[in-house]
């Protein structure tokens, strides 16, 4: 559902900045073609414009209007043509012979050729080309006197020529636009698709490993919990089995033996401290300090190290190396970063109690996991 809706939003914004980018350059593509086209057909009526005077130069004045009128027949089914009028404005010279002998009509003329160049010229001709209406067969863009005669040289605009070739043009553009447009769109939908699946399968991944770390957290607590019970009924045991003869100690082999007390300070006092009622020991600028159950601490004048060897390694498990925990005062064990565990203690700790990655074996195999 919800990739339904990014996809649905997507396409949403997408039409909508594609319609806009549209909306401005399609007619900009239009207008540049127009612009060729006008463009060449400058070009064309220039050349058949200089034949023209060519022969003019070259025939009989009065052969003139019989060579021009051969040179022009027909092709007033061009974007431009020429024709040829006298200075009271009768057709002498037309692509359509029947128009020959009728009175040239027109409101204006602008210069097709003036001394605007380039593609500012053609830029200024198709503004003027669109404010034309399209109903006419052709406008009149030029005058020119004729060198020599009392003619005058007529440069004709086919106008719906020009419309048929430029209609298409940008039926087509839009045509193209819908189908770039589409398969943009596809592509995008495409990829979208591809990122939320892979994401998907990551987040899944992830949820995999939670839960997995959750159950071991769950069983490494609920370890701890039986591990106490266990520790606790030993010595239960260990007190009601007590034999108050001599122990025998086989001497042949040394053996250090766990204190039952340790001698601390408090300040300058030499306090005894009971085995049982150590929560944990941490080392910090380089001072070892003794946390109790109660929440009295001490200091020991011997090394992390030094006092570790002391306790029974069934009750006390070194963390690291600044802190040393009873299995007594674990309240909680939780996931740290980098597959860390972080013990949560009581009384509190000031400075968080982390086991190492490569340390979180050992401290399962501690709790006989």
């Amino acid at each position: 559902m919800k990739d339904l809706r990014l996809s649905i939003y997507t396409s949403a914004i997408f039409v909508v900045l594609y319609g806009i980018l549209s909306v401005i350059f399609i007619p900009l593509l239009v207008k540049q073609f127009a612009i060729t086209i006008l463009d060449n057909t400058y070009n064309n009526i220039e050349k058949e414009a200089l034949t023209l005077d060519y022969v003019n130069q070259s025939a009989n004045k009065e052969l003139f209007p019989i060579v021009a009128q051969k040179a022009i027949v027909g092709t007033e089914m061009n974007n431009a043509f020429l024709s040829v009028i006298n200075w009271t404005g009768n057709i002498v010279c037309f692509p359509d012979v029947t128009k020959i002998g009728e009175t040239l009509i027109y409101d204006k003329a602008i210069d097709f050729g003036d001394a605007i160049n380039g593609n500012v010229l053609y830029d200024y001709f198709y503004t003027y080309f669109n404010t034309l209406k399209k109903t006419d067969d052709f406008e009149i863009v030029n005058l020119r006197p004729i060198k020599d005669s009392d003619l005058i040289l007529v440069y004709n605009l086919n106008l719906k020529e020009i419309t048929n070739t430029i209609a298409p043009v940008k039926q087509q553009a839009y045509f193209v636009f819908i189908i770039l447009g589409l398969l943009i769109l596809i592509l995008l939908l495409t990829i979208i698709r591809i990122v939320n699946n892979y994401s998907g399968k990551i987040l899944d991944e992830k949820i995999i490993n939670l839960e997995y770390n959750a159950q071991s957290l769950a069983k490494l607590n609920q370890s701890i919990s039986s591990y106490q019970e266990r520790i606790a009924k030993r010595e239960e045991e260990k007190e009601k089995l007590a034999v108050v003869d001599a122990v025998v100690v086989d001497t042949s082999v040394p053996e250090e033996v766990s204190k039952q007390r340790i001698l601390t300070y408090v300040r300058n006092e030499l306090v005894s401290t009971l085995v049982t009622d150590i929560a944990y020991i941490y080392v910090e600028s380089t001072i070892t300090y003794i946390i109790r159950h109660d929440g009295k601490k001490t200091t020991s004048s011997d090394s992390l190290d030094k006092v570790y060897s002391m306790l029974k390694k069934e009750f006390f498990f070194k963390a690291n190396r600044q802190f040393i925990v009873a299995i007594s005062a674990i309240e909680k064990i939780t996931k740290y970063e980098n597959s860390k565990l972080k013990i949560q203690v009581k009384p509190k700790s000031e400075i968080d109690i982390i086991i190492g990655k490569n340390k979180a074996s050992a401290f399962k195999q501690w709790l006989d996991l």
